[in-house]
């Protein structure tokens, strides 16, 4: 029962650290793609290699290394790389946490029934009631033209 027990652990573990892996992937992939660092598949790569880190620095920290001899040199220089990419993949999975626990908490005008617009909601709303400035130089530009083939057609 105890062998079931400590399988069924692994399992669990294993898919929860995959599952932490695709979100750090995603996270970093965006912010690579954002700040144009890398271009092709090498951004790709990065992320693949960070998120990895990231999932491997803070399974060593939470869960621990199996078989850690105390003097082990090479096992503290490994801990210590690995800290800046597990203190990241921590650090970006509680930004998307409360991202998302702000997101599903309804703010308090939502509660008593009115709609909040948001700022691009009520920049939307804002443009659409004056004309653009594009759509101004398209009818400009349609004014002129049609001017143009007037003078052309009297002369």
């Amino acid at each position: 029962m105890e062998h079931l027990l400590g399988s069924l652990t692994g399992v669990v573990g294993l898919l929860a650290g995959a599952a932490i892996c695709v979100i750090l992937f995603v996270a970093i992939l965006r912010a690579l793609k954002r700040a144009s660092l890398f271009s092709g598949s090498a951004t790709y790569v990065v992320a693949a290699c960070a998120s990895l880190l990231s999932v491997i620095g803070m399974s060593r920290i939470f869960v621990g290394a199996t078989g850690r001899s105390p003097g082990a040199g090479r096992e503290n220089l490994l801990e210590f790389l690995l800290l800046p990419y597990a203190a990241m993949g921590i650090a970006m999975l509680l930004v998307l946490l409360l991202l998302l626990l702000r997101r599903m908490r309804p703010s308090q005008e939502e509660a008593d029934g009115l709609s909040k617009l948001t700022s691009r909601e009520a920049r939307d709303h804002h443009d659409e009631r004056r004309p653009s400035r594009n759509r101004m130089s398209l009818a400009a530009r349609e004014e002129t033209r049609q001017r143009g083939n007037q003078r052309l057609r009297h002369s």
